[in-house]
């Protein structure tokens, strides 16, 4: 499964156990000195985010990882010290190799459900096709992720036989539904060349209703108290257009 070639790390994935799960966010941290970052994002020890590429193709979006599933890999290529054509500046490379496909069309559409104090999910629909060199593809995702807020906090302070307390709470619930899509197209001449053109977008919004009280008490006996209801919204829509050849 895992073999040194020169430099660098392979690591086998087709016809593994590896192949077997689900997504890449599961993949990448099986790799030895892989860990996933605060951001959620993967990263190898003592060298930061790394450069990956998918074919020999430095990708674009991050949206093209969610577009790959382990069964589509035949090996993966960790380089930790990369030469100067990958211009990598002191980051690792991420090579992925996928396994051949056949002329066609294809689709791949993904659903799922997830529950902390509040229901979230998404659905996603990947569509591809390939003729010999050239490789077309489209993809749409929707995710939406609810919360629940809570924030209680207290203050206290004794002062001439008095106790001061100040009481703010906070409550409230998050929604934030996102949509992501890319279309692509490229041509590979050979394993070493090719050329295409990238087209990605999101729009995303972030929309809170939060609650609070202010309260101040002297000796348990109420002396003021307010109560504050905030509506927040903010909506974020971007797209980016990529060009690459790989000469």
């Amino acid at each position: 499964m895992f073999r040194q070639k020169g430099g660098s790390l392979l690591v086998q994935v087709d016809g593994t156990i590896l192949s077997r799960l689900n997504t890449l966010d599961d993949l990448l941290p099986q790799l030895p000195g892989a860990i996933k970052g605060r951001s959620g994002g993967i990263e190898i020890f003592g060298k930061g985010s790394p450069i990956i590429y998918i074919d020999n193709r430095p990708i674009r979006s991050k949206s093209e990882l969610t577009r790959l599933v382990p069964s589509e890999i035949k090996e993966i290529e960790l380089i930790t010290s990369p030469g100067p054509e990958y211009n990598a500046a002191g980051r690792a490379v991420l090579k992925i190799t996928t396994i051949h496909k056949n002329d066609g069309i294809s689709l791949l559409t993904k659903t799922y459900l997830k529950r902390s104090d509040r229901l979230s999910g998404g659905q996603s629909a990947v569509l591809g096709y390939q003729y010999h060199g050239l490789s077309i593809s489209g993809s749409l995702s929707y995710d939406y992720n609810n919360g629940k807020l809570t924030q209680p906090a207290s203050t206290e302070l004794a002062a001439s036989h008095d106790l001061h307390r100040y009481d703010k709470d906070q409550w409230g619930k998050t929604r934030t539904p996102a949509l992501d899509y890319q279309v692509s197209a490229d041509y590979a001449i050979n394993d070493k060349k090719s050329f295409g053109l990238s087209w990605d977008g999101k729009q995303y919004t972030n929309k809170e209703h939060r609650n609070g009280t202010l309260s101040y008490s002297v000796n348990n006996n109420p002396i003021n108290s307010a109560t504050i209801d905030n509506h927040y919204r903010n909506r974020i829509n971007y797209q980016h257009l990529n060009t690459f050849c790989n000469w």
